[in-house]
């Protein structure tokens, strides 16, 4: 008979990043839109500015904003990229790259449009 005793020396399971939630939402259609708010389910990696990045895109492909999101200094699982002239109606495509604490590259897509709601 064999017993197997748990010692306790596994290694800590570690959660995958991902995003969260958003604002505005995936498949949104949305009044206006003054910044792409992303939360995370834990903190990226720190990478100074450069911890988020997003580059935002029209239905045709124009790029109509890019840059570093800063984080929430009050939630550092929360970033935001600020468009200063807001968007114009249409559709939009907001793509996000970080870093999760084990070095694992995460990315994704955030498809929303700015308009009245049908």
């Amino acid at each position: 008979v064999f017993v197997l005793v748990a010692s306790g020396l596994a290694a800590p399971i570690h959660a995958q990043l991902k995003l969260a939630k958003a604002s505005p939402e995936e498949a949104a259609t949305v009044p206006a839109v003054t910044e792409i708010r992303l939360w995370f389910n834990e903190a990226p990696m720190e990478m100074g500015p450069s911890t988020v990045t997003v580059r935002v895109q029209s239905a045709a492909g124009a790029l109509v904003a890019s840059g570093n999101a800063p984080q929430d200094p009050k939630d550092a699982k929360s970033f935001a990229l600020a468009l200063a002239d807001g968007l114009q109606p249409g559709a939009y495509t907001a793509e996000w790259g970080t870093m999760s604490e084990d070095g694992e590259m995460v990315k994704g897509q955030l498809h929303f449009t700015v308009g009245a709601p049908r």
